[in-house]
Order: C-alpha cells, then sequence, then structure tokens
C-alpha cells in the first residue's frame, strides 16, 4: 500500500474514531474505579488530562481550514489565564461550598439522613444517562437564556474570541461557571445522585468540552444527533446570531432537538466566529472581560 493511501486511512480512522474511542474510554474508565481502590478523581484527571493532550496532538495534524485556524495565537495568553482561574480557583470553591449549601438544605428541610431521588440501584450506564439528561436540561436553559437576557453580559466572554481550540472552552467568566454549576451538577448532589456516577458525568463532560471546541477535521456522523459535537459547536460560536443562537448542549444534543435549536449543515462552517451580539467589548483583556458586565453596553 502506498504512502498515499496509508496517510489517508490513518487521516480517515482519526477523523471518525478519536471522539467515539474516547468516549467510550472515559465511560469505561470512571465505570472500573468501583472494582479496583482507584480515586475517581484521579481517574477523572487522567482523562481529562489524556484528552487535552490527544486533542492538542491532533489539533496540530489536522487543524480545521477556516476561519478557526491556528495561526492566530493573540488570545493564547487569556485563554491560558481563564483556564488557569476556572481549575485553580472556582472549581476548588465550588466544591467546598456545593456540599456546604446542600448540608444547610438538608437541615432546613428536615430531610433524613441519606434521602436519595436518584436511582442508584440501576445500572451504571443507565445511571449515568439519566445524569447526563437531568444536569443537561438545567444547563441548556441556563445557556439559552445566557444569549437572550443580562446573562448575556458574562457569556460574552466565552464567544469573544475570533478562533477555536480545545483551550476555548474555557474561556469561560467564573459567575457563568457558577450558575452553570448550580442548573446542572448541583441538581444532581440535591437529588442524591451517588459519588461514583457523578464524578463519571464531571469526567464525561471535560472531555466532551475539549473535544468540542477542538480545531480538528473531526468527522461524528450519527453522533451529531446525540452529542455536541465540535462540528455543530462550531455554528454555537458564529458571529450571525442566526447560527449562534443554536445547540446549547453541553454534553448532549438532545435537548437541542427537543426545543428546536438545533442547527448544522453538513460539509459547512460559519464564515467568522466570534460574538453575535454588541460592540466594543474589550476582547483582549481577560481582567477587563471580568468586570465587563459592570459597564459593557451591549
Amino acid at each position: 500500500m502506498s504512502n498515499f493511501r496509508l496517510n489517508n486511512l490513518a487521516v480517515f480512522l482519526v477523523q471518525w474514531l478519536t471522539f467515539p474511542l474516547f468516549i467510550v474510554a472515559t465511560v469505561y474508565a470512571m465505570y472500573s474505579v468501583q472494582f479496583y481502590d482507584l480515586s475517581p478523581v484521579a481517574m477523572q484527571t487522567t482523562m481529562f488530562v489524556s484528552a487535552i493532550a490527544i486533542v492538542e496532538l491532533v489539533e496540530l495534524w489536522l487543524p480545521h481550514k477556516g476561519k478557526s485556524r491556528r495561526n492566530n495565537h493573540s488570545d493564547g495568553p487569556l485563554n491560558f489565564t481563564s483556564f488557569v482561574v476556572l481549575m485553580a480557583v472556582v472549581d476548588p470553591v465550588l466544591k467546598i461550598l456545593s456540599p456546604l449549601i446542600l448540608s444547610i438544605l438538608v437541615v432546613l428541610f428536615g430531610l433524613p439522613q441519606g434521602f436519595t431521588l436518584f436511582p442508584d440501584d440501576w445500572h451504571f450506564i443507565v445511571q449515568l444517562v439519566l445524569a447526563a439528561l437531568v444536569a443537561e436540561l438545567g444547563q441548556y436553559w441556563m445557556h439559552r437564556l445566557g444569549h437572550v437576557t443580562w446573562l448575556w453580559r458574562f457569556h460574552a466572554l466565552h464567544h469573544s474570541s475570533s478562533r477555536m481550540n480545545w483551550l476555548t472552552g474555557f474561556r469561560v467568566h467564573p459567575f457563568n461557571m457558577v450558575y452553570h454549576h448550580f442548573a446542572g451538577i448541583f441538581i444532581l448532589m440535591l437529588i442524591g445522585i451517588n459519588e461514583t456516577v457523578l464524578f463519571a458525568y464531571l469526567a464525561l463532560s471535560g472531555v466532551i468540552n475539549i473535544f468540542q471546541h477542538a480545531n480538528v477535521r473531526f468527522k461524528h456522523g450519527v453522533l451529531n444527533y446525540v452529542f455536541s459535537t465540535n462540528e455543530l459547536h462550531r455554528w454555537h460560536h458564529s458571529t450571525q446570531p442566526r447560527e449562534a443562537n443554536t445547540n446549547y448542549g453541553s454534553l448532549l444534543i438532545l435537548w437541542d432537538l427537543v426545543f428546536g435549536s438545533y442547527y448544522n449543515k453538513r460539509h459547512q462552517s460559519p464564515a467568522n466566529l466570534g460574538l453575535f451580539s454588541g460592540t466594543n467589548y474589550p476582547v483582549n483583556s481577560y481582567w477587563r472581560q471580568l468586570i465587563a458586565p459592570l459597564f459593557w453596553k451591549n
């Protein structure tokens, strides 16, 4: 077989199989922790870091051809700063506050110890699917409201880049992360999801966020009707409101299909990426973007 054919085969396999195989690997890895002396947090972190490494390599090899290409690195420091703030500050604070708030609610409402509405006797995979459906429903509507209400002042930070790569997924205002957390993950905690399934959902969400923003020519086919893939999410970052006000799903695309916000044009991409609403936004300063909701006239 010629080198040309081998290269085409390699490209085909990477485009079509990288995403689904990594999703399967993530679910299996998180499922396995309950049978071995493994920490779900450590396994979640391992899959998260592995996804970053794989996507980064594929972005270098098969970058998406279009306005999202990697030839402009001006927003790299801003994206990295946001990544560090979210991972080193916001996420740890939420992990401390959430159980505390949950305990207060349990006391206030006089709930019995071990109270749960979540069916933890079901199969792990079924529990994970249910957890995704519940959390994604809340986050879907918070995301959608972030496009059409005053919440856009906070959500605009995520759309302010004119290109996409895996790090763009962490270009998020801290308050944006907070209200998404309480609309989804906290709800799962409130209804009594068990720890293993919760961390499996968190692992899957983190991995899909990385793939979702990847500047890669991935192909997903029928998976575009299941997951919020980068083929779909690219439209969400369009500068055209008709295209950007679609595909709100974080992990799943189901609620977009249900509520009529699904959008895709096969074999096409948005003409430009960036803000679809508002002018004079401080796109090149992370710290000014943090306080932009106070003064920005969108």
